[in-house]
């Protein structure tokens, strides 16, 4: 079994994003907790005073590694996760890179006028579908 299995969680302003749920306890005042990891935007997290970050491993994510953390679909429009229109959107769904290529290249939506979202390219050995 993996050592994380897939959740949505929900943020501030009724956003969602993916994250990976490491385990669940039970707190002493009797309710259940979860702890998960996220992938954030870097402009996202802040560092706290104090605390030396020189350990942090930086690595490079497959565009399709990403857990849908760069794309957003609203309203028939593809968005950066950061794009401020969606601040008025009524509901998006997170979607991967090689959802989002699909979508676009389907004609199922647009990219978004205000951010003008441009996918990384596949390249030759990397398939546009989830087929593999």
């Amino acid at each position: 079994m993996s050592d994380y299995w897939p959740v949505y969680v929900s943020l501030p302003g009724g956003r969602t994003t993916r994250g990976r749920l490491r385990s669940q306890h039970r707190g002493t005042d009797g309710r259940w907790y979860c702890s998960v990891e996220l992938s954030l935007p870097a402009d996202a997290v802040h560092r706290m005073p104090g605390v030396a970050y020189t350990g942090v491993p930086r690595l490079v994510m497959d565009e399709d590694q990403d857990d849908g953390a760069g794309w957003a679909h609203a309203e028939n429009l593809l968005h950066y996760r950061t794009c401020p229109a969606l601040a008025a959107a009524p509901s998006l769904v997170v979607v991967p890179t090689n959802s989002a290529r699909e979508l676009l290249a389907g004609g199922r939506t647009h990219a978004c006028p205000t951010c003008q979202p441009h996918l990384p390219n596949p390249g030759p050995d990397r398939p546009l579908s989830h087929e593999r």
